[in-house]
């Protein structure tokens, strides 16, 4: 379902912003046929030509943040995926499934008089147990942000272990079409 939405969202958004620069594109080729033509003047033309290859550069520059918005999303589909599934791996799973699970989600483990105490590590630790829409949306900016943090990088490892290794399928993202379930 997020997935789904998620694709249509910024396969949406990126046929919106190329149609878009297309059209700018074709003014820009109309303008330079009416200054051809004699039908408008130099100065008109100048200006004219300055403010369409500004919004060309801006269209651009949205299109990029089109295909950064696409990347971005692929480790919160994955890190929601592994969320509803991790307790029951934990409950069925072997000693190394448990390991993994356990190298994903914790940190700074603790042994003291014989209880084990472990930290949720980001962005687990906004869940809190609670999965309402406000901590939701901080673990979607946090994921998003730390992306290329190598921490996450090693905890987003885990986590793409665990799925393949239980065999959920992963989203996959393509720039030039957006996300591929």
């Amino acid at each position: 379902e997020i997935r789904a939405s998620s694709k249509s969202y910024v396969d949406a958004r990126a046929r919106s912003v190329e149609k878009a620069y297309q059209e700018t594109t074709k003014a820009l080729d109309t303008l330079t046929h009416l200054r051809l033509q004699d039908m408008i003047g130099d100065n008109e033309f100048a200006e004219k030509r300055v403010e369409f290859q500004h919004e060309q550069l801006r269209l651009r520059s949205r299109l990029g943040k089109v295909a950064t918005e696409a990347d971005a999303f692929e480790p919160v589909a994955d890190f929601i995926s592994f969320s509803t599934r991790a307790v029951d791996w934990f409950k069925a799973g072997d000693a190394v499934t448990k390991r993994r699970i356990l190298l994903a989600t914790g940190s700074n483990p603790v042994l003291k008089d014989k209880k084990l105490n472990i930290e949720a590590r980001k962005p687990f630790f906004w869940l809190g147990g609670q999965e309402q829409f406000p901590n939701l949306r901080a673990v979607v900016k946090d994921v998003r942000t730390r992306r290329d943090d190598p921490e996450f990088q090693d905890t987003l490892k885990h986590i793409r272990e665990l799925l393949e290794q239980h065999g959920v399928k992963r989203c996959r993202v393509d720039k030039k079409k957006g996300s591929q379930p």
